[in-house]
């Protein structure tokens, strides 16, 4: 979820896997994948930023929860059994 600020000044916590496409403006106008659009008073460049802040977190949380998916499994000597 990313915040954000209608154009009439409400704050709004968004989806943002739920967001198409983002026209620049003024104002800029978020297209979701319902066909809805708002208008927020957040530039383009700010949703962007905004949106690849969440995904990293959110990538990195992952790597936080499954952390034996990053590590190599132990190095064997040839001719040890397990």
């Amino acid at each position: 979820m990313i915040r954000l600020f209608r154009h009439d000044g409400l704050e709004i916590m968004l989806n943002s896997d739920t967001i198409r496409e983002i026209d620049p403006g003024p104002p800029t106008v978020l297209t979701l994948l319902d066909g809805e659009t708002l208008r927020v008073k957040n530039t383009s460049v700010d949703v962007m930023t905004k949106i690849r802040a969440q995904r990293k977190g959110r990538d990195d949380e992952a790597r936080k929860l499954s952390p034996a998916l990053d590590r190599k499994p132990p190095r064997r000597e040839p001719g040890t059994s397990a």
